[in-house]
């Protein structure tokens, strides 16, 4: 469970991070929210796989 919880806070600051980019630093915003999203499905896939068993 603690996996879950690091992954949904560490998905959870990314968009922070993308939003506050400045400058040439902003095409990493999108790759940033694509990460964001991934570790959200990630953390929901394990929590789904930890609760069937």
């Amino acid at each position: 469970m603690r996996t879950v919880i690091f992954l949904i806070l560490i998905a959870g600051i990314l968009p922070k991070i993308a939003t506050n980019l400045h400058g040439n630093l902003t095409n990493l915003s999108g790759v940033l929210w694509v990460i964001s999203g991934i570790l959200f499905f990630i953390a929901a896939y394990k929590v789904i796989k930890k609760r069937r068993t």
